[in-house]
């Protein structure tokens, strides 16, 4: 039976709208020849392997993400944030190359940078980074098993591509300036220890002899002044403040690891709201910089000459205000 020219036209096309819907569903289709990825909305772990390297793995427990490996370190919060936001916001937005050359967008085995992530034992997303389009607008990026260069929204490269070393936190010290409850600086076979000490003070105002005048209301104030343990001295807030502005903000410039003794230059020790803090001073090094020490962190730190040398003097004020 031969069928009439309309009906095959009209299961040509109903063929072509099932293979529309289902090229829809199955690659989640923007618009643009390239597939949809599902929103990342959850994430407790990020691996980033640049070419053959290590991979560095970052860990999210409770609020505080650290660095898992190759070292165990303290993340870079900074970098950590910008990450986040990058993956949260990551979409494909157009098809650049359909697998040629993938050198030419620094998608070869030796220079991409692999970008895993996980919630839980879940991956969430899973693609390939190479440079930066010439807009630094978009990224280009490979999907694994597929040889398509797609471009995607936003400048990743910057965030991504960065070595170990910047992937961790070079901040020595973060305290609120507030919490500091308690200072200890130690030097030279001695130590002195300052406690914060809070008195409020009610300034009576004085008489006038108006009959009909409103009695003014006394005025307390609270000042602030830092107690010396064992001695009978005390250091002003002011003096203080000149000291702890610069160390509860502390940061290197990079990382070292060499072998030092136990002679030091200073140990400042903080007891705070939220807990204890340190770091200490070893010695300083022949280019003027200057190598610090803190506990729980897997390396040393160098530190500018300009940032230590402010430290010290200011520490050497307070010990000296405090009478050693």
């Amino acid at each position: 039976m031969k069928l009439k020219p309309v009906y095959v036209l009209g299961i040509v096309l109903l063929a072509l709208v099932a293979i529309f819907a289902l090229s829809t569903l199955v690659f989640k289709d923007t618009g643009h020849g390239v597939p949809g990825v599902a929103e990342i909305k959850n994430l407790n772990r990020i691996e980033v392997k640049k070419g053959t390297n290590a991979a560095a793995v970052f860990t999210q427990t409770a609020d505080l993400w650290k660095m898992t490996a190759p070292v165990n370190d303290v993340a870079d919060k900074n970098t950590l944030d910008a990450m986040i936001v990058k993956l949260k916001e990551f979409k494909l937005t157009d098809l650049a190359s359909e697998g040629d050359f993938p050198e030419k967008y620094n998608l070869d085995t030796n220079n991409r940078i692999e970008v895993a992530v996980y919630q839980d034992k879940r991956t969430v997303a899973h693609f390939f980074l190479g440079k930066t389009a010439s807009t630094y607008s978009h990224s280009y990026v490979q999907l694994p098993k597929s040889k398509n260069v797609y471009l995607a929204a936003g400048n990743l490269t910057e965030t991504f591509d960065k070595t170990i070393d910047s992937f961790r936190s070079k901040d020595i010290t973060s305290i609120m300036l507030e919490d500091v409850k308690e200072l200890s600086i130690a030097s030279a076979g001695r130590e002195i220890t300052l406690a914060k000490t809070q008195t409020t003070i009610t300034n009576m105002p004085a008489k006038k002899d108006l009959s009909n005048a409103q009695p003014e209301k006394p005025k307390t104030e609270t000042v602030t002044a830092w107690k010396v343990a064992v001695r009978n001295t005390t250091v002003k807030d002011a003096t203080m403040t000149d000291l702890l502005t610069r160390t509860v903000k502390l940061s290197a410039t990079s990382f070292t690891n060499v072998s030092v003794g136990n002679e030091f230059i200073k140990r400042f020790s903080f007891k705070t709201k939220i807990g204890d803090a340190s770091f200490t001073v070893v010695r300083r090094n022949p280019d003027k910089s200057y190598l610090v020490s803190a506990p729980g962190r897997m390396s040393l730190f160098t530190v500018a000459e300009y940032t230590m040398k402010e430290v010290l003097e200011k520490a050497d004020a307070v010990e000296l205000e405090a009478g050693r």
